[in-house]
């Protein structure tokens, strides 16, 4: 993995880096599996913010730790967790105030399916 971080082209070296915060961080990967890869697997077309919502609800109810976290903190992380997908491709725009779902890049699907730490 450090090879292809290091010397793979672009879109390799994005989905390492991916693949290795969703080793660290475990509700990023529930968040890519959950929603995003559900989404695709369901060929739906986007993620809306009420599925970012249902998301950190489900964790809440699974979570004391979650579920004690103030409301500006589940925005940041919905914000954060649509960037950084956004950044390595995986979504075609990003989520803005106006917009209500983001779209999903079909064309990146097989590279998160492929590499997807589990």
């Amino acid at each position: 993995m450090a090879d292809v971080l290091v010397n793979g082209n672009g879109e390799e070296s994005k989905i390492v880096a991916l693949n290795l915060v969703m080793k660290n961080n475990l509700l990023f990967s529930e968040f890519v599996k959950e929603v995003y890869l559900a989404k695709s697997k369901a060929k739906e077309k986007s993620i809306t913010k009420t599925d970012i919502a249902e998301f950190f609800e489900r964790k809440k109810k699974q979570s004391p730790v979650v579920a004690s976290w103030k409301p500006y903190v589940f925005r940041k992380l919905g914000q954060v967790y649509i960037n950084s997908l956004y950044n390595v491709g995986l979504l075609k725009c990003a989520l803005r105030r106006n917009k209500s779902s983001i779209e999903i890049n079909k064309s990146k699907i097989k590279y998160i399916k492929n590499n997807a730490i589990d």
